[in-house]
């Protein structure tokens, strides 16, 4: 495969793996973080869109620390971290 900065890409198999392990979280997050950008957008006063903004803003953050746990096991090397799955 190649590489990815200096890091190999991980296995097809594992990236296949991770992804549909996480396919149920990144899917509910992502249309999550879709309701509350509609929400904010559609907002016709300020007091709207500041109930909705902290919400966004926290899942926006969650999402941040999914992709970054993805991140790691993916390659954990990059990380400075051993892999949950390396004996």
């Amino acid at each position: 495969m190649p590489p990815y900065g200096k890091y190999p890409i991980a296995h097809r198999r594992m990236v296949v793996a991770l992804c549909w392990i996480g396919r149920s979280m990144s899917s509910s997050l992502e249309d999550r973080i879709r309701l509350l950008t509609d929400r904010a957008i559609a907002a016709k006063t300020q007091s709207e869109l500041d109930a909705i903004l902290p919400e966004l803003k926290g899942a926006i953050r969650d999402y941040v620390r999914y992709l970054r746990a993805i991140a790691v096991e993916t390659v954990p090397e990059a990380f400075g971290t051993q892999s949950k799955t390396a004996a």
